[in-house]
């Protein structure tokens, strides 16, 4: 909670963007402070639970996380404001991609293959 401050970093289900007024700022405090308290209750009973039943020896879950040293975390700062985070925690977006990637249109190919000083090819999705 602490690398991403309410304050600043707008949560997502808000709708905020990073320039927000002092009553946006507070609420979107509130909404990520009260889901954040709702959320460790929630896990705080199904974690037991799992330990309990399935897992006796291991050791509690905060355990666990407090004990974090890398995160590979499937998303992309392009997509997201700037944050704080450690230098092991590693944005890997599109590694679920296929790895067959669909042909490029003929016409844009001809033109990319030929261009004389490179092209910057920009796409914002894929049509299927």
């Amino acid at each position: 909670m602490l690398s991403s401050p309410p304050s600043h970093l707008p949560w997502f289900i808000t709708g905020y963007t990073d320039e927000m007024s002092f009553t946006q700022r507070a609420w979107n405090a509130y909404l990520k402070l009260s889901a954040g308290v709702m959320m460790r209750i929630l896990y705080a009973y199904s974690d037991a639970y799992i330990q309990r039943h399935h897992l006796p020896d291991s050791p509690p879950v905060q355990t666990l996380v407090g004990n974090l040293s890398g995160l590979l975390i499937n998303h992309n700062s392009a997509w997201e404001y700037p944050r704080l985070k450690p230098e092991t925690f590693v944005n890997i977006m599109g590694t679920a991609m296929d790895q067959e990637l669909p042909d490029i249109a003929p016409d844009v190919k001809r033109f990319m293959n030929g261009a004389e000083h490179g092209v910057v090819f920009f796409a914002l999705g894929i049509r299927s």
